[in-house]
């Protein structure tokens, strides 16, 4: 009777080594809600404007318009998506639960040339700037099951883990008055398992040592780690003519694919006996095999943008975004079936600010205000999905808006406090699956609000 029991309980055990979950390794909380404050309450239409610590993952030679030595801002950033899906039994999913996220948000630049313990160095160091903007998000919560099917059905964009560090890091060169470059990395990590020396025999349960809490089952997993740097780069142009230098300035912007995996690696967990001889019964092999989750996927993108400020207080930000999807791969690192279309993001934004004036004591140093608002239309490059792949997406729109302060504070040239919202609505869509064995037709749509705020300093 023990040993039966023990035999059941090491097809148990087998069962639960098996990898159910994992937590999410990467996927850009940028890419959709925003790196600053300003950028997310102006839609991310940026390019052309980028003159803040977020310029270093929009557009890297935007640093040089930094006016300080030193620029910081400390904020918070959060997302809570309420998407759903609809089958035809009526039930329906919501993931809202699976989604919540949010952290702290932090970004720093440096313009050289400001900075007076650097007038010794050659010229072209005064040229220079840097920045950088982190995003860390907190409860890192997101789980999915290990393996995941083909058929599940899932949402690309809301449906995945945000990655535990978001992290852009650039350069930038004024070559003239006109032109500046700039370039930096994204590092990314994916996270694998290895489990090919895994064996579980049976007769060691039979024989546990009544104080070993494991009773006689060994695994042996083998995490690796990959590290890898993607690219960003950016050009900013403004034109060569006093009058229009300080009213127009051009932007163009490259970020490379950013993705990534986490699952196991080759894997064999077998449940063997081992004879009072010596010889090895295998009751449960399993056959050698590899398993990649998908986990999160921004794609290959290029913007061109233009920054406008027509009159006192007025700025006005237009970009265009072309994103690469065509090279999106599903789990296990394959392509779906259909292949996934590119598509082009407009968007546009526009800034006021003004001096309010105040006459209550409390708020006579508030030396500015800013109101901003920012749209942008991203239309989905999920094609009709009719096999078994039921991947969901929606043509969405963005509606942003945000408040922004600056105030005359003691010993640094400012401080300013800036707050966003941001509403992600997306449209109804219905896949009709006629040719799907599982699954008829999926009616999808949702909500998903993002909202952040942060204080930063000049000295």
């Amino acid at each position: 009777m023990n040993r039966t029991l023990g035999f059941f309980a090491c097809m148990a055990l087998a069962a639960a080594l098996v990898p159910r979950a994992a937590s999410a390794q990467t996927g850009l909380f940028f890419d959709e809600f925003g790196a600053s404050s300003r950028a997310s309450a102006m839609g991310q239409a940026y390019v052309g404007i980028a003159d803040d610590p977020s310029a270093a993952y929009y557009n890297p030679a935007g640093l040089t318009q930094a006016t300080s030595p030193f620029r910081f801002f400390l904020g918070y950033q959060f997302a809570s998506p309420d998407v759903r899906a609809r089958f035809p039994e009526g039930q329906e999913n919501n993931f809202a639960d699976d989604l919540t996220s949010g952290g702290p948000l932090i970004g720093f630049c440096s313009h050289l040339g400001e900075v007076d313990r650097l007038s010794q160095f050659p010229s072209w160091v005064g040229k220079m700037a840097i920045g950088m903007v982190v995003f860390v998000n907190v409860p890192e919560i997101h789980q999915f099951h290990n393996p995941q099917r083909m058929q599940d059905p899932y949402f690309l964009k809301y449906y995945k883990g945000w990655s535990l560090l978001n992290f852009a890091f650039s350069m930038a060169l004024q070559i003239t008055d006109w032109l500046s470059v700039g370039a930096g990395i994204i590092p990314m990590v994916a996270s694998y398992q290895d489990s090919r020396d895994s064996l579980l025999a049976a007769n060691e349960a039979f024989a546990a040592d009544s104080d070993d809490p494991a009773k006689g089952f060994r695994l042996n997993l083998r995490q690796e780690t990959k590290i890898s740097a993607v690219p960003v780069a950016g050009i900013l142009l403004r034109p060569p003519i006093p009058a229009l230098e300080e009213k127009i300035s051009f932007g163009f912007s490259y970020r490379g694919e950013v993705t990534g995996y986490y699952g196991t690696g080759p894997a064999s967990i077998n449940i063997v006996l081992e004879l009072p001889d010596g010889d090895t019964i295998f009751l449960l092999p399993t056959p050698e095999g590899k398993v990649v989750d998908f986990t999160g996927y921004n794609p290959e993108q290029a913007s061109v943008g233009l920054g406008l400020r027509p009159g006192r207080g007025f700025t006005i930000g237009l970009d265009c975004t072309w994103k690469n999807f065509s090279q999106f791969r599903f789990f296990w690192d394959l392509p779906p079936e259909p292949r996934f279309d590119n598509v082009y993001v407009p968007r546009g934004a526009v800034e006021y600010a003004f001096s309010p004036d105040m006459s209550w004591r409390g708020l006579r140093k508030i030396e500015t205000a800013a109101v901003r608002l920012g749209y942008y239309w991203e239309p989905s490059p999920v094609p009709d999905m009719d096999g078994p792949m039921n991947i969901l997406d929606s043509d969405q729109h963005v509606l942003s808006m945000g408040f922004g302060i600056v105030y005359r504070a003691r010993g640094m040239e400012r401080l300013a406090v800036d707050l966003y919202f941001q509403a992600h609505l997306l449209e109804d869509r219905r896949i009709e699956n006629d040719e799907d064995p599982l699954f008829g037709p999926i009616d999808i749509g949702g909500e998903v609000y993002s909202g952040g705020v942060s204080v930063s300093v000049e000295f």
